[in-house]
């Protein structure tokens, strides 16, 4: 049987609506726990936190599991034939002297059958059980954004258009706005082309449609033409790039707002293979969410391909639904067999 051990929590000052809170047990220490607002139709969730092992020993984080979900499952983003994909572990070591990150794009907690909509700024409990630590009860805070460790989404909004963000800063790494004088060469040599091994086959239901994925008899890959990417970040209504503490780019998102219809619309976000799997996505899309939140947008909508099975998984763990489908919005002749586009959306009100 496990030993119990009651953490003890110390409540720090932070800006904004969540506190940051820690925990100790034993020589582990555990950083704000917290969880992403999703969508009150949003059946799973995800917790995330740091663990520091300020012991001589290393120890295993075993699992969790919370009256808030039916179950809580360790899971890690692994790259599988130059494609990110989810899986389950069966459990984390926490070196002696380290520590782990759970993040986004990283080491995170699923939690499956949420019982209820997450609401912000509530906080709900979860136990995390070590192999030597034993049972760690801590509670995670659920926020809008995901925690920035110094700056903020700045600026003031001047009309749905062109809406002012500033630079911010989330771990070490940079979120600035793209300018094509200083990032034009970069944008134009990007490789933003995938390869896949299987498809998302669209099947009717009575509320809707059902993705179901199917493997593919040999792998397709896929290739972006960026020749006018100049025109879209000229054009653009919010733009950025991820770079690290070295000055390396890993990463860009462009977005603009249609007035006619109040609607918020990501163009583009590619992250650079080698970067996958840290968070860069996420950090840019947070930064998009936050900038449609200051416009008139009903939702963010986007549009991927079934094909695109990493991405796809990725926008539906963040909240976003399927909206629609397209078998004939791509040029036949750079199509590839059985691709179609697929809608999705992420509401804002």
């Amino acid at each position: 049987m496990r030993k119990s051990l009651l953490a003890f929590a110390v409540l720090l000052g932070f800006s904004g609506a969540a506190m940051a809170h820690e925990y100790e047990a034993g020589n582990l220490h555990i950083d704000h726990p917290w969880s992403l607002l999703l969508p009150a139709n949003s059946v799973n969730g995800a917790a995330y936190f740091i663990v520091q092992n300020h012991g001589k020993e290393a120890d295993r984080l075993l699992g969790a599991d919370t009256e808030r979900a039916a179950s809580a499952e360790v899971h890690q983003h692994v790259e599988k034939d130059g494609m990110m994909k989810m899986q389950k572990v069966e459990g984390v070591d926490i070196p002696a002297g380290g520590k782990i990150v759970f993040a986004p794009g990283q080491y995170h907690l699923m939690l499956f059958g949420l019982k209820k909509p997450l609401a912000d700024g509530e906080r709900f409990p979860l136990t995390l059980h070590f192999q030597k630590a034993g049972d760690v009860k801590v509670e995670v805070a659920v926020q809008k954004d995901a925690p920035l460790s110094k700056g903020t989404e700045g600026g003031h909004r001047h009309g749905p258009r062109h809406a002012r963000h500033e630079p911010q800063l989330m771990s070490d790494r940079l979120l600035r706005p793209l300018v094509w004088a200083q990032d034009g060469e970069w944008l134009l040599g990007f490789d933003g082309s995938y390869s896949s091994d299987s498809m998302l086959r669209i099947e009717s239901a009575a509320d809707g449609f059902i993705l179901r994925e199917e493997r593919l008899a040999e792998t397709q890959t896929k290739r972006y033409p960026f020749a006018d990417l100049e025109d879209d970040v000229t054009a653009a209504d919010w733009t950025a790039v991820v770079v690290d503490e070295e000055g390396e780019r890993l990463g860009f998102a462009i977005a603009h707002y249609e007035i006619w219809n109040r609607r918020a619309v990501l163009d583009d976000l590619f992250v650079l293979v080698d970067a996958r799997g840290q968070g860069v996505g996420v950090q840019l899309l947070e930064g998009c969410l936050a900038w449609a939140r200051g416009t008139e947008a009903r939702h963010l909508w986007l549009e991927t391909q079934n094909l695109n099975v990493p991405a796809v998984g990725f926008y539906r763990s963040r909240g976003f639904a399927l909206s629609g489908l397209s078998t004939d919005l791509y040029d036949p002749a750079q199509v590839l067999p059985g691709e179609m586009a697929l809608y999705f959306s992420y509401p804002l009100a």
